[in-house]
């Protein structure tokens, strides 16, 4: 069997060089796996591996410096969502009000992220994007650039007729959400029938000659379910198969959280085993960006269906709106934004795991049906600090 390399490490999946696999490496030799930890538990041990990295990079010429504007967008282009999932940090299908990016409003975000900030790629995401009536003209205009483009979906209505459509397209690949192995497990998280229409899917965007991926939602429910999940990926032909610790955004979700000794189990499954499958199984910490924020710019970047830019998808702080603001005033501030900006500063030097998302939520700021997207950059000084202070306390409490 032909091996494919594992993109897990241990806080740094996208991180595939040799440089970042040692990187890796050393963190684990400092014991950092004895038991689970985040990357923002561990800032003291990892801030200065990381830049050791980032100076090795550069060394080597393979470090992005004297950027224009990010290196990838996350584009939401529809909040409107056809599932009613218990674990959705958007709680995108019970929108009474779901806001939708109009054709020309994409045109204008994609026209100023090329030709202002030279972006190479961008991940259309939702809600579900395939309930958008100008997909299929959204990634073809993106694909006039030659840009990347991926997309989100649960796959519940992607059928043969728009997988040939999204092949035709050249679209770079597709991530379809697969929760569990058998419909008993999945059905129970996202309803009747979801099972059996993803696995459709799957296999039909495979058969199409699209590079797919699945994503995997771990919970309570279904964690012990991952081994037998990365088994079907792998004889469904994907790409990879990709989780991270479970995001709470309300009290609600509080039941669904696994234990840290549930997420060693997989995350020492996927270390003992990816070296026999094909699929790579990556698992990720959704806190990463934050606390390297700091030190990496503002690589990504996040846009909602009325234009905001969103730092951290989980939080309902923007910086900024694309569609109304100039972006040559935009970005200078954008790329400093973790490191000079109080309030996200004051996140990532106190957020301390994925759980404090849910916290956040105690000042109003997760990402609820009814959210209040607060642009921190119309702040006024006064403001800025009072909200910087709020955030201090609920996160240090």
């Amino acid at each position: 069997m032909e091996e494919r390399k594992s993109s897990f490490t241990s806080f740094f999946p996208s991180f595939t060089s040799p440089e970042g696999v040692r990187l890796s490496n050393r963190l684990l030799e400092k014991g950092l796996r004895v038991t689970v930890t985040r990357s923002t538990e561990i800032r003291e041990t990892l801030v200065p591996e990381f830049k050791k990295y980032v100076k090795e990079r550069k060394r080597l010429k393979c470090w992005v410096d004297n950027i224009q504007g990010p290196i990838f967008a996350a584009i939401d282009i529809t909040y409107r969502c056809n599932l009613r999932c218990p674990y959705c940090y958007l709680s995108a299908g019970e929108r009474h009000s779901a806001p939708t990016l109009s054709f020309e409003n994409f045109k204008h975000i994609i026209d100023t992220l090329v030709n202002e900030s030279r972006i190479l790629g961008l991940c259309i995401c939702g809600g579900e994007p395939t309930l958008h009536p100008r997909l299929q003209d959204m990634i073809a205009y993106a694909k006039e650039y030659d840009l990347i483009v991926n997309m989100v979906t649960n796959g519940t209505i992607l059928n043969d007729r728009l997988a040939k459509k999204l092949s035709k397209s050249e679209i770079d690949s597709v991530q379809v959400s697969l929760d569990g192995s058998t419909p008993e497990v999945m059905d129970r998280l996202r309803g009747r029938g979801t099972f059996k229409r993803a696995v459709n899917a799957i296999q039909t965007l495979v058969s199409n000659n699209i590079i797919t991926m699945a994503a995997m939602t771990l919970t309570k429910f279904n964690i012990h379910d991952f081994p037998n999940v990365a088994e079907l990926s792998e004889k469904l032909g994907l790409y990879s198969l990709r989780t991270m610790f479970y995001i709470p955004e309300h009290t609600r979700h509080m039941p669904l959280v696994p234990s840290d000794e549930e997420y060693k189990q997989v995350i020492q499954w996927i270390q003992n085993n990816q070296k026999n499958y094909r699929c790579i199984f990556e698992f990720g910490d959704p806190t990463e960006h934050i606390t390297l924020g700091p030190y990496i710019g503002h690589l990504m970047i996040s846009i909602n269906p009325e234009g905001f830019i969103l730092p951290s998808p989980y939080i309902s702080l923007a910086y900024g709106n694309i569609l109304r603001e100039p972006w040559q005033e935009l970005w200078p501030e954008l790329e400093k934004l973790w490191s000079e900006n109080s309030v996200f500063n004051a996140i990532s030097r106190y957020l301390r795991n994925e759980r404090d998302f849910m916290v956040l939520g105690r000042i109003g700021l997760n990402r609820r049906e009814k959210e209040n997207i607060v642009n921190v950059r119309k702040l006024k000084q006064n403001e800025t600090y009072h909200l910087a202070n709020l955030i201090k306390e609920v996160l240090h409490a």
